[in-house]
């Protein structure tokens, strides 16, 4: 094993996202039971690293390594650190819980360098409750007003609405099939998909354009797209692959502003707790309009609305990041306390309590795959952010 090597691309991982390669790297070197001995070396010089002034015992070392690293490679949760270790920077407890955390709940975490000592609760303290991430969860009303639970419903036909066949394609996917050699009906039903906290879905609509939901959002649509363009609204978050038609625009109305194309990717961000919609083109162009703007954007531009109207345009935006979401990923790069718990609330269905006043510094920077269980998700912001957090029933206690 080259240790400079590997110590070279753990750093990697404080520094920043990284390539898949580079992660697959990693995990297939951790997971070596022949260098089980040879990582303990490489941890303990990037502690010495971190820390260069820091009085301890070797036997502390040990027994904290051994936590980590199992005799058969795999990696273990961070344990709690021995007394004397537990005084060390934050910057070596990011180091030291990279290597738990990255692998054992597939999650990464960094934090800047400057930083206070650690405090011995944040790594000591335990959740002793549990919630499970959201899932593919929504109900769809119809023109009718009769409701379908979707993910109680078998896969297969569920209903017609008029000439349009709706069918459960899959767990979290839904399609509208147009009857071939039908006309149009005469009156124009309307179909609203809701998902709740702790829910996500995706529906084919009857033009073949695709829109993701995120949790607690809502798109109404119609059936059959007739007249001259084809017109959703939408609440909450969506991500939307629009199929191109240059005589029929697609139209999204959203709070007090619509959303023009013709065939794009784009993604719409409504919450009402949320201080600005936000919308990221991907591909292709949009115009957006309200009251006070009319902005054709371009890829890699977000328009930020206020709610008093206030518009403004965003470039160089990092589009990967605004759609991880939807790639089932959290991420947090210099979020506020507030952002990273409304997220969460969201996806768990879970209430946030403040006991502590929040500040301007408490930022986070963190990529965290949402299929993981809430505990391992705050854990991972206690290592980011250094914050004491408490779950308590479907209460998160900000401490």
């Amino acid at each position: 094993m080259d240790k400079n090597y590997y110590a070279a691309l753990l750093k990697e991982f404080m520094d920043g996202p990284v390539s898949e390669a580079r992660r697959q790297e990693l995990f297939e070197a951790l997971n070596r039971e022949e260098w089980a001995e040879d990582w303990k070396d490489v941890i303990a010089s990037l502690s010495l690293e971190a820390a260069p002034d820091l009085s301890y015992r070797e036997s502390d070392w040990d027994s904290f390594i051994d936590e980590i690293i199992h005799p058969s490679g795999q990696i273990r949760p961070v344990p709690v650190l021995p007394a004397r270790i537990r005084m060390i920077s934050r910057k070596w407890m990011a180091y030291a819980a990279a290597v738990a955390v990255i692998i054992s709940v597939g999650f990464f975490v960094w934090k800047n360098a400057a930083q206070e000592p650690a405090r011995e609760d944040i790594i000591a303290k335990t959740v002793t409750t549990d919630i499970l991430p959201g899932s593919n969860k929504a109900t769809l009303t119809l023109g009718d007003g009769h409701t379908i639970i979707l993910d109680r419903a078998a896969n297969g036909s569920l209903a017609a609405q008029g000439n349009t066949r709706i069918i459960k394609l899959n767990e979290g996917s839904l399609s509208y099939t147009i009857n071939s050699g039908d006309q149009p009906t005469a009156a124009t039903l309307y179909n609203t998909i809701n998902t709740p906290r702790g829910g996500q879905y995706q529906v084919i609509l009857p033009d073949g354009s695709k829109v993701w939901l995120n949790a607690a959002s809502s798109l109404r649509f119609p059936t059959q797209f007739t007249g001259g363009s084809r017109t959703v609204e939408v609440t909450g978050e969506a991500y939307f692959e629009i199929a191109k038609n240059k005589d029929l625009p697609f139209i999204v109305n959203v709070n007090n502003a619509a959303i023009k194309v013709l065939g794009t990717h784009f993604n719409v961000m409504a919450y009402n707790d949320e201080e600005l919609l936000k919308t990221t083109l991907l591909e292709g162009s949009v115009e957006f309009i309200n009251a006070s703007t009319h902005q054709v954007m371009k890829p890699g531009e977000q328009m930020q609305l206020s709610k008093i109207g206030r518009a403004q345009l965003i470039t160089g935006v990092d589009t990967g990041a605004v759609i991880a979401w939807k790639e089932g990923v959290f991420h947090f790069e210099k979020a506020s306390m507030e952002t990273v718990m409304r997220q969460l609330a969201r996806w768990y269905d879970v209430e946030v309590i403040y006991e502590r006043k929040t500040s301007a510094d408490d930022l986070f920077y963190a990529d965290i795959p949402r299929n993981n269980k809430l505990s391992d998700v705050l854990k991972a912001l206690k290592i980011a952010g250094g914050i004491q957090f408490e779950l308590e029933g479907k209460t998160i206690i900000v401490r």
